[in-house]
């Protein structure tokens, strides 16, 4: 059975083996795109993303977020909302809909709340040890990370949407360089999940992680989740499977 800090070492242990994998996480907001149901989160926090089933300028990186939904490959996982977070209908609706097998699926915040501090002792510092890529928010500032970013992207407000184009610049620099062996890390709401999933499939070779909001902290951004605000039922909250 899926433990809640056995998903998080058997990603961690991953990274420390030196074994490339992508991992996409999805939440509620991403889970709304999928069904068509609007959503407006650009004035929250640091600015995050809309959809409008309306615009018809979504359409394509709708379909592109679909299938990163859906996508499968040995090394390709989806993290989907629990049922002590999200209720059982919901987290049994994401297994149906993502197609995946139970190995494939693990937690959405499988870094957060009781992981939240091993992602702080133990996976942040692993970071350290490899070539680490960045794709984050604009406002942030880098000089406070706890590691050496080897190469950095900046993106806006409703990035999937407005700077979908970075998608198509890391897969040139990969490309361009070669690159190997290095990690991706992800702080990009939905356009997180499109590039973990297009870099997949543009090079194995590499991990791709969608790590949302906790390296807030460390970028000076501001704090919009209760466990950066050290709120102790967050942060010892074990969830389930």
């Amino acid at each position: 059975m899926k433990t809640f800090d056995g998903d998080f070492y058997k990603f961690l242990n991953k990274l420390k083996n030196g074994e490339h994998f992508s991992l996409s996480r999805w939440g509620d907001g991403e889970l709304r795109i999928l069904e068509d149901i609007p959503i407006d989160l650009r004035n929250k926090g640091n600015g995050e993303f809309r959809f409008d089933p309306n615009i018809s300028e979504y359409d394509e990186v709708k379909r592109i977020l679909n299938d990163s939904f859906t996508y499968k490959s040995n090394e390709y996982y989806i993290g989907i909302a629990c049922p002590c977070c999200q209720g059982v209908e919901k987290f049994i609706h994401m297994k149906q809909k993502s197609g995946q097998d139970e190995d494939h699926l693990t937690w959405a915040n499988i870094f957060v709340n009781a992981n939240y501090r091993k992602t702080l002792t133990e996976f942040i510092p692993e970071l350290n040890k490899h070539n680490v890529n960045l794709v984050i928010n604009n406002n942030s500032k880098i000089n406070g990370l706890p590691f050496e970013p080897h190469e950095v992207w900046y993106v806006g407000t409703d990035a999937w949407y407005a700077n979908y184009d970075v998608c198509d610049k890391i897969i040139e620099y990969i490309i361009k360089y070669n690159v190997k062996n290095e990690i991706f890390l992800f702080a990009a709401g939905p356009l997180a999940n499109i590039l973990t999933y297009k870099l997949s499939l543009c090079s194995a070779e590499n991990t791709y992680i969608d790590i949302g909001s906790i390296l807030d902290p460390y970028l000076q951004l501001l704090l919009t989740r209760r466990y950066h605000l050290g709120v102790l039922e967050v942060l010892n909250k074990v969830c389930v499977w």
